[in-house]
């Protein structure tokens, strides 16, 4: 099939964007690799060491760009997570941090709601307002969204829980808490025009669970999905789960393409979780002597190795691929996980 050729001035508007997208994946804030990201835990970490000594300049490396494309897959996938957690907020069972959008909020005192007096100008207290209250801080797994706040408005910015251990090194941001203890259940749905109710209540989840939203193309939809989920999803909601002391995590899939979805039950795992605490707390004693640990892809003609940024500094002056114990020291720091 044979597309009709664009204008110039046409295809200038594309490639505009294509230009924008790479300059501002090149020129963005840095992704922060002093710290461990659990969504990257599961992969190689050799790598994320490399990126660490990277961002402490004791590594000269200039990581590839991403294309335009896979810019753009990214931001799919972020613009998903916030439809989602629209979904369950509108649900009333999404546990988070829930920000008042009134932006003079602080000048409410909490109990009365009166209006805290002032000697400024109007235009100069609204210039110098604190920033508005945040509900849920207090708990590591957040609140559900407040009926109102205490300034009198009922309108309220979510925003994702975020997990962070210092011993470990680990900090990231969870995509959504559920928590149906308060959910009225399907009786609601019967109201007005009504739809016919495709649960149970009883069938409901009892306790809060943590939820990481993935999109995938149809083809990874059908494939790697056949024997449950990547090892490296797991382990990004295993590290969840501990942190937020819950009893398990869903992974929803969605196709990208039909936007069909797959749930995949995440079970907490002590003796996974063990194993990435040990792997953590070395991976931070070996920082401070630039050491690294043995590569994760069991050949360096991996798809995972073929892609990375770091392959010639660890393939060919590294020495590590040629060191006849390698397998052991994989095993020994990995485990049978993988």
């Amino acid at each position: 099939m044979q597309f009709q050729k664009q204008p110039k001035e046409v295809q200038a508007v594309s490639n505009l964007l294509n230009t924008f997208l790479r300059w501002k994946g090149i020129n963005g804030p840095p992704r922060g690799y002093e710290i461990y990201h659990p969504s990257a835990f599961g992969g190689c970490l050799r790598k994320m060491q490399y990126q660490r000594y990277v961002e402490r300049g004791k590594i000269e490396m200039k990581p590839s760009p991403f294309e335009a494309k896979t810019i753009r897959i990214f931001d799919t996938g972020h613009s998903m997570h916030d439809r989602w957690a629209k979904y369950w907020e509108d649900l009333g069972v999404l546990r988070g941090v829930w920000e008042c959008t009134n932006p003079v909020c602080q000048f409410f005192d909490d109990e009365s709601m009166q209006r805290r007096p002032t000697g400024a100008s109007s235009l100069l207290e609204f210039s110098q307002a604190p920033k508005p209250r945040k509900y849920g801080l207090d708990n590591k797994i957040g609140c559900f969204k407040p009926k109102k706040c205490a300034c009198g408005n009922k309108e309220f910015k979510y925003h994702e829980i975020m997990v962070v251990d210092e011993e470990m090194n680990f900090r990231g941001h969870v995509d959504q808490i559920l928590d149906f203890s308060e959910f009225p259940g399907g009786k609601q749905f019967k109201e007005g025009n009504p739809v016919r109710v495709l649960f149970k209540d009883e069938d409901l989840p009892k306790k809060p669970f943590v939820v990481d939203m993935k999109s995938i193309n149809s083809f990874g939809y059908k494939s790697k999905l056949e024997s449950g989920a990547p090892f490296n999803y797991k382990v990004q909601v295993t590290i969840y789960i501990h942190l937020l002391d819950l009893e398990y995590g869903i992974l929803y899939f969605e196709n990208k393409d039909d936007s069909s979805t797959k749930l995949v039950v995440v079970e907490r795992n002590d003796e996974l979780w063990a194993k990435i605490k040990e792997q953590s707390i070395f991976m931070n004693e070996m920082a401070d002597d630039l050491l690294l640990p043995p590569p994760r892809p069991k050949t360096k003609d991996s798809f995972e190795c073929k892609y990375c940024d770091f392959r010639s500094i660890c393939q060919k002056k590294s020495g590590i691929w040629d060191d006849p114990d390698l397998g052991n020291k994989r095993l020994a720091f990995y485990g049978g996980f993988s």
